[in-house]
């Protein structure tokens, strides 16, 4: 005596199904429709009236009235899904687009320690063009603490700065000039410092600033790592 006649609607990313339940019967009795529906799809959805799960499926009862009709319906919505993983991937795109195309990667080793403290560290740029143009004039500029000094033997010409200025307060800065790197290509800097007296416990190196001109002709700014050296235990 109940006559279920079911439905379908769609809309973006959006669906419901659903019936329209009706007691055709003389007495007052209960309205049942039944949805299969996977567990993924049922992150998505509710019910209304609330439904339980029996089996892997919706299961929907409401009471009927002799001769009444009621609706009953499965929602299921994917846009908040959908919206999520849209705002993921626009921050990703504007995260590739805003990026620094030059990446500085600041790392430094222990060579020598003196009375239990650091009394040199090797200091290792590199530099990589990570974006697929051209990056051009290239000036680096690196500080070394007014407690050390500059190591002025380097391993190659290549890592030696075009220029080492010594600076009162602030302390030593090294600068170097690069023409050009491709796409993809990377440039590695060494030097050594020595501190002025035994360093305990650790020290915290300024970070290497770069100013350079990418492929568009706009002259932009980055810069490296803050690095953190400590004695080892």
């Amino acid at each position: 005596n109940i006559v279920v006649t079911e439905f379908s609607e769609a809309e973006l990313f959006k669906t419901a199904v659903g019936a329209k339940l009706k007691n055709f019967g003389n007495i007052p009795q209960k309205g049942v429709f039944v949805k299969q529906m996977n567990f993924f799809k049922r992150l998505f959805s509710n019910t209304n009236p609330d439904g339980i799960v029996v089996s892997g499926a919706y299961e929907l009862s409401v009471p009927l009235d002799v001769g009444e009709e009621r609706t009953v319906r499965v929602v299921t919505n994917y846009r908040p899904l959908v919206s999520a993983i849209s705002s993921i991937l626009i921050i990703f795109v504007l995260y590739l687009l805003l990026r620094s195309p030059l990446k500085i990667h600041k790392t430094a080793n222990i060579i020598t320690t003196k009375e239990g403290g650091i009394s040199e560290l090797k200091i290792r740029l590199n530099i990589k063009n990570r974006s697929r143009t051209v990056v051009r004039s290239i000036n680096l500029i690196d500080l070394v603490p007014k407690i050390a000094d500059v190591n002025r033997h380097f391993e190659s010409a290549s890592s030696a700065p075009s220029q080492i200025v010594k600076h009162d307060k602030r302390g030593t800065l090294l600068k170097w000039n690069i023409d050009s790197l491709d796409s993809g290509e990377e440039y590695i800097l060494t030097y050594v410092m020595t501190s002025k007296f035994s360093i305990f416990g650790g020290a915290t190196l300024p970070v290497t600033v770069a100013k350079f001109v990418t492929a568009n002709g706009k002259e932009r700014t980055t810069f490296s790592n803050k690095l953190s050296v400590k004695m080892p235990q």
